[in-house]
């Protein structure tokens, strides 16, 4: 994978995001399902620069300025990143061209780190079990993760038509 490609890859997983955030909203909307938190996620990174990797509940933790605009941007980077690693995963290890199926299943794999790192280390338990809405947020994940991996592909498909990725 090039550097052009990779460039690609990045500006897909950014659209990936993006369409995952109009999903969440959708779903906000239409369905009542409560927004993430992205002041809660930067407030989560952010405290790694003190050394604090872990807390008891995050939303308890004090706040630190800037964190819901970290968290945003946090959001992105991981999605470009794992935009990255989708592609080259694809390319250069498989030998393959993407595919829904692989694409679908790649989003369900991200599931590990927050199902198994971030959630934890923020206080809502494996899977979010210690979350508010201990049923509602794995299902919200599975979902978006979902969304993201078959966004990926949709972008996929969209630049290759237009510039044969």
């Amino acid at each position: 994978m090039g550097i052009s490609e990779a460039m690609l890859a990045v500006a897909i997983g950014v659209f990936a995001t993006g369409l995952l955030d109009i999903f969440s909203v959708f779903m906000w909307t239409f369905v009542g399902t409560p927004k993430t938190e992205w002041r809660l996620v930067g407030r989560w990174f952010l405290s790694m620069k003190n050394g604090r990797f872990i807390h008891d509940h995050i939303s308890k933790s004090p706040q630190i300025p800037g964190e819901l605009a970290f968290g945003w941007i946090m959001h992105y980077v991981i999605g470009a990143a794992w935009s990255l690693i989708y592609f080259y995963w694809v390319y250069e290890v498989m030998g393959g061209q993407p595919t829904l199926l692989s694409a679908s299943v790649f989003g369900l794999t991200t599931l590990v780190v927050p199902y198994c790192i971030q959630q934890p280390a923020m206080g809502h338990g494996f899977f979010a079990q210690k979350h508010p809405r201990p049923v509602v947020m794995p299902i919200l994940s599975f979902l978006s993760h979902l969304t993201f991996g078959q966004s990926l592909f949709l972008f996929y498909v969209l630049a290759d038509a237009v510039a044969g990725f």
